[in-house]
């Protein structure tokens, strides 16, 4: 018999609080930065290793919603 495995799926947010710059992974902590460009790396690189483990992942900068190439370098801004 033969079972087909569904990648996991994940949605990495980037979001400024106050001054700080949070990244949650499905709703829960993953980090926190000091500057948009860092959490972009951060979540970014999140999302790769999520993939590189089999999984598909993805990532979005709040609040505009916009999704981000996470297969690309960012520099932040």
């Amino acid at each position: 018999m033969l079972k087909f495995l569904r990648a996991s799926r994940s949605t990495f947010r980037i979001a400024s609080d106050r001054g700080i710059w949070r990244v949650t992974r499905e709703g829960e902590a993953f980090a926190a930065y000091w500057s948009e460009g860092d959490a972009r790396r951060g979540a970014c690189l999140g999302a790769r290793r999520h993939e590189a483990d089999g999984g598909y992942a993805r990532v979005v900068s709040l609040p505009d919603a916009v999704t981000l190439p996470h297969n690309q370098p960012h520099f932040g801004r």
